[in-house]
């Protein structure tokens, strides 16, 4: 068997490309030296901070590994429209206050926050990243922030225990075109919460949802294109001399060589099936998703 082709390199989703605007490259050893930068990337070994105000106001500031007071008047001096907050011990956001200029916020690795209260204030904020907040619990000042075009909550980063996580404020966001919470559930496994975002256009919610409400948002969205919103994804499998490989969520026509799986969407034991093995079971999942989806195409008046 051959080997298999080389996945094209992924493509920089909204976060990470807000990631790059705000570090503007790699950390800065010395910030006296600087001339004519528009984002600047600081940490511990950065040296100079004083003179972060020269070149204030930033298009982009990162900011890792410092102390609190250090990061508060870094953020205050940058003025930055995009900024990545991450691994640092905050725990507040008061250093937020009084930045009207404010775009895109990155927050990461902030083991010591408990609250996110002080984004209420934040009005001009488009972008919002979150990730590795693991004692913040509530979202509710999220609802303030109208003008948000794109959330991400990733895996893990928000609840102190378990995955389940009110997503009730997000409602007040209907001018979202873009919506990354893999690895986070309601509290009654519900997806109806998230039906309300006219403007979508890229949905991340994992797979960790029963098979019906995964159907309900393939109705209530068909432009989108996920892997979670279908019945079954295809994985090419290629193997041979010692080495292994799977690339997940495939066309199956764009891989003739490999042997080819199938998983269901929607909770349920992990395992593989065999289309020609399982086509039995594989046509009772269709049937069964085609089922579910009918059913909210009319809930939805699109029938």
């Amino acid at each position: 068997m051959p080997p298999p082709p080389t996945p094209p390199p992924a493509e920089m989703d909204v976060f990470n490309a807000a990631r790059e605007r705000a570090a503007g490259g790699p950390q800065v050893a010395d910030l006296a030296a600087m001339r004519g930068r528009r984002a600047v990337f600081i940490g511990r070994q950065t040296r100079h901070p004083e003179a972060l105000a020269r070149l204030a106001p930033l298009d982009g500031l990162a900011i890792t590994g410092v102390k609190p007071a250090q990061a508060a008047e870094a953020v205050r001096a940058a003025d930055p429209a995009a900024l990545w907050l991450v691994d640092l011990r905050l725990e507040d956001l008061g250093l937020l206050a009084g930045l009207t200029r404010l775009e895109a916020l990155c927050l990461e690795d902030l083991p010591r926050l408990t609250d996110l209260a002080p984004l209420a204030g934040l009005r001009g904020l488009r972008l919002l990243s979150i990730k590795g907040l693991k004692r913040v619990e509530d979202l509710a000042p999220l609802a303030s922030l109208a003008g948000l075009t794109a959330l991400e909550i990733a895996p893990g980063s928000v609840v102190a225990k378990g995955i389940t996580l009110d997503l009730g404020p997000l409602r007040a966001l209907r001018g979202l075109a873009v919506l990354h919470i893999p690895g986070i559930r309601t509290p009654d496994l519900s997806t109806a919460v998230l039906d309300g975002f006219p403007k979508l256009t890229d949905l991340d919610i994992g797979g960790n949802w029963p098979v019906a409400e995964l159907a309900r948002l393939a109705a209530r969205y068909p432009q989108l294109e996920s892997r979670w919103l279908k019945p079954l994804t295809a994985n090419a499998h290629y193997g041979g001399g010692g080495i292994s490989t799977t690339l997940y969520d495939i066309d199956p026509d764009d891989h003739p060589e490999a042997r080819i799986t199938l998983t269901a969407s929607g909770l349920r034991k992990p395992h593989e099936l065999d289309p020609e093995r399982d086509a039995a079971r594989i046509a009772r999942l269709r049937a069964e998703w085609a089922s579910h989806l009918a059913c909210f195409r009319r809930h939805y008046g699109m029938e």
